[in-house]
């Protein structure tokens, strides 16, 4: 079946071991695989352990050397991380395709690709020859080709001005055929030269395209787009690890990447940007309908291919955002026409919106109720403006008294029988009040608690809940009741910086509000015996409660005098466009109801738009 090849490592052999493979495997045979249908095919059988292999397919068989001192198969010493030197690998030198055809099939083949926008003289600069060939070579039985000769397109693969490849392909269906054991290359590659931008795309007939309309600096891949979820081996994109091709590359300061706009495109440009670095590379959108560079010469036109590749775009670099990418949304944001939906807290609507993705920090003097009147807070944004809550307070448990809390708020009545003197309420809610209440919430309000409640634990589950039931807000209720270990190496501060950077994070990502209830330090009383408003620094554990919320929440009343107002002080505004800083006064009924009341309501409804 031929000589044994020899190799100095899996990578010069282009051969694909998955890393940790042992024994017998089955995979792609580089030699054949680029010019076959089923290119996908594992039909090379490789013993790993003996640095052996046979294709099935081709024939092709080979093994890598064995140096003296121990040399493992993948080309590494077994003393010391340093690769072996590589002998430079011989490749077979291609004859010229010859263009000896009939006046009819010379007519046929300018025919095709006039219909794909091409004229002859691109074909004639680009040295595309029309042949006759067998595209699919294969052999039966007797040594003759099982497949017909066809009209094929003849791609010559030059490289410094020698023919090193030809790629064939039929022109009345598309099967391609490399010649066998010649060096691949990016195709039309000399056109590089002295170049400091270029542009590569996925296959000969959309780099023709690009000539065609006036960008001789273009080149194409030579074996296509890798699949979505092909496992890229070192030998996928070994033409780029090569001087000469290095040396065209390295002075590029723009390099455009045309590839297809499907996923096995989308996945080739980022394999590329990986390697050739993203900070030159540059992509195409087609616009709708649209696949390629040849699709858009045809469907929409010269101009239109032009337009495409001058308005290519810098590729996306996670953190690293022009004003172009975002210039939709400030669009939308100039146009927009808000409405404020008024809540039965129709002033306070007017001094805290808190948008989603935001985060608030709650916080109070002692026993002022911070967490029933944040309970009255979401209640009134799910009610007016469709919110759905996800709770995770420890302290409220069991969670069924939790749920009373909340069914008395959207009642209006009193959910347990007795008062706190021990006194029958007198307004009751009935059963079946009770019963229609949990059908309200359920559809609203989720509740968390995980066995350990930290604050991956937390956010592992409200992303879930993201997920199932479309949560837009958060409440954890009180910071101090979580679990708050951390690694030996990160200290208290530290801790706290990363743990509220989740939280900021999982709220943006999310699209989430987060209400974060923290209790302050110790606080000392006044001379008359009261406490003072909290400030954001006063917060128990850290400044970062006071440095990363987007607002902050000082809740306070007179402890002495039952029928104070809670006074809800607006301590930290980041955005002056969704509050004001400034006191707001509620009124607890104390008649089991659970609610609070706003002692300022606005006099009408409140509306924001463009002019």
């Amino acid at each position: 079946m031929g000589e044994t090849a020899s190799y100095g490592s899996w990578a010069e052999a282009r051969i694909p071991i998955p890393f940790g493979a042992s024994g017998e495997i089955k995979t792609i045979c580089p030699e054949c695989s680029g010019q076959r249908k089923k290119s996908t095919e594992r039909c090379l059988s490789v013993n790993v352990a003996e640095g052996v292999w046979h294709c099935w397919h081709c024939g092709w068989k080979g093994k890598i050397r064995r140096d003296p001192d121990g040399f493992r198969s993948d080309g590494y010493s077994r003393t010391a991380a340093a690769p072996v030197a590589l002998q430079r690998k011989e490749y077979k030198r291609p004859a010229e395709p010859n263009p000896n055809l009939s006046d009819q099939a010379a007519r046929a083949f300018s025919e095709w690709f006039a219909a794909r926008g091409i004229a002859e003289h691109t074909l004639l600069r680009a040295g595309v020859f029309p042949v006759t060939t067998w595209v699919l070579p294969e052999k039966g039985s007797d040594g003759k080709p099982l497949y017909p000769k066809h009209l094929t397109a003849a791609f010559r693969y030059l490289k410094n001005d020698q023919l090193v490849n030809t790629k064939y392909r039929r022109l009345d269906e598309k099967e391609f055929r490399l010649e066998p054991k010649a060096e691949l290359t990016l195709y039309n590659l000399d056109a590089l030269k002295g170049q400091e931008s270029a542009i590569i795309v996925e296959g000969e007939i959309d780099a023709l395209s690009l000539l065609q309309v006036g960008y001789p600096a273009v080149v194409s891949v030579p074996n296509g787009a890798p699949n979505p979820d092909e496992q890229i081996s070192a030998s996928r994109f070994a033409y780029l690890n090569d001087d000469y091709v290095e040396s065209l590359l390295t002075p590029l300061k723009r390099i455009v990447l045309a590839t297809d706009a499907d996923a096995p495109g989308r996945k080739l440009a980022d394999e590329l940007a990986n390697r050739l670095g993203k900070a030159r590379c540059y992509v195409v959108n087609w616009g709708e309908g649209i696949k390629d560079a040849n699709d858009a010469l045809v469907l929409a036109g010269a101009d239109y291919l032009r337009a495409c590749i001058e308005d290519a775009r810098p590729l996306p670099v996670e953190g690293l955002i022009p004003l172009d990418d975002i210039y939709e949304a400030y669009r939308a944001r100039y146009d927009r026409e808000v409405v404020i939906i008024p809540t039965e807290w129709s002033g306070f609507d007017l001094v805290y919106r808190p948008e989603s993705g935001l985060f608030t920090i709650v916080t109070g003097i002692p026993g002022v109720g911070k967490s029933t009147w944040l309970d009255n807070l979401v209640y009134q944004e799910a009610k007016y403006r469709g919110a759905i809550v996800a709770i995770c307070s420890p302290e409220q448990q069991p969670l069924e008294r939790h749920e009373a809390a909340l069914a008395a708020i959207h009642v209006g009545k009193a959910f347990e029988r007795f008062d706190p003197d021990g006194k029958p309420w007198p307004n009751r809610m009935t059963w079946s009040e009770a019963d229609e209440a949990h059908r309200y919430l359920r559809d609203r309000f989720v509740f968390l608690l995980p066995s350990q409640p930290t604050i991956p634990a937390i956010l592992e589950r409200a992303k879930i809940a993201k997920l199932r039931y479309g949560i837009t807000w958060l409440i954890i209720d009180p910071w101090t009741e979580l679990e708050h270990s951390r690694p030996d190496r990160m200290t208290e501060q530290e801790y706290y910086s990363w743990a509220t950077g989740m939280l900021r994070a999982f709220g943006q990502q999310y699209n989430v509000h987060i209400s974060l209830v923290a209790h302050p330090t110790k606080v000392r009383m006044d001379s008359d015996g009261r406490y003072p408003v909290i400030e954001p620094y006063d917060i128990a554990g850290t400044a970062h409660f006071a440095n990363k919320p987007d607002f902050v929440l000082s809740l306070w009343r007179d402890l002495d005098d039952s029928d104070s107002a809670t006074v809800v002080h607006i301590k930290k505004l980041r955005f002056d466009d969704l509050g004001k800083r400034t006191a707001h006064a509620f009124k607890f009924l104390p008649d089991g109801s659970r609610r609070f009341i706003d002692l300022q309501p606005a006099p009408r409804r409140v509306k924001q738009g463009a002019d």
